[in-house]
């Protein structure tokens, strides 16, 4: 069994987690299903990012004074940048630019910023 505090489980939950919405998403384009069965479809991938969430928690737990401040300093940037982003895409909506903005594209934008902020910080500590 995988221990809970294991970078192991947290990137296995994580994959689980983009199978399942690639899968989910698959099967809602592709059948049509009753709503139980999509109720019950659609809470797949949240279930599994919880458990991404208490994986992740757990590890920043362990993590020593030097790589919690890289793992702040890498939350703060992709945060702040994140919200200029929203900002500037909801006047483009209203400017008429774009249609929509949704949940998803905001997932995409905060964990590719995640990974570059994560990637600044820790050359910045090299």
């Amino acid at each position: 069994m995988i221990s809970p505090k294991s970078p192991i489980g947290f990137f296995a939950t994580l994959t689980l987690l983009i199978i399942s919405v690639i899968v989910v998403s698959w099967l809602f384009s592709t059948y049509d299903m009753s709503i139980s069965l999509r109720l019950a479809l659609a809470l797949v991938p949240a279930v599994i990012w919880t458990f991404c969430l208490i994986f992740m928690l757990r590890l920043v737990r362990q993590l020593d004074e030097l790589q919690r401040r890289i793992h702040l300093e890498a939350l703060a940037m992709p945060f702040s940048s994140l919200a200029v982003a929203l900002l500037s895409c909801e006047y483009l909506r209203k400017a008429g630019f774009i249609s929509s903005l949704k949940p998803d594209h905001v997932l995409i934008m905060m964990m590719t910023l995640l990974a570059g902020s994560y990637l600044i910080a820790w050359r910045r500590y090299q």
